[in-house]
């Protein structure tokens, strides 16, 4: 049985570099490595990380990671 979230998340709406970031992110990649992959520094992808977290009202990478892929893993997720 699936767990329920406490706040549900149903429609979030993510930019391209959020959603290109939480990609990267779901497929196990550490900060740094996303920086890297993208050429961007690592700053920029704590500060992507930390709004996607704000817009999911999740409190962590994991959290993030599992509504991420429930709504879709980016193919439900509005840009």
């Amino acid at each position: 049985m699936k767990k329920p979230y406490l706040n549900p998340v149903t429609e979030v709406h993510l930019t391209p570099r959020e959603k290109e970031v939480m990609h990267l992110v779901s497929k196990g990649m550490f900060d740094k490595e996303v920086a890297s992959s993208l050429g961007i520094c690592l700053q920029t992808v704590k500060n992507i990380l930390y709004n996607v977290y704000t817009k999911m009202n999740v409190s962590n990478r994991v959290e993030a990671i599992i509504v991420f892929r429930d709504i879709g893993g980016g193919q439900g997720v509005r840009a």
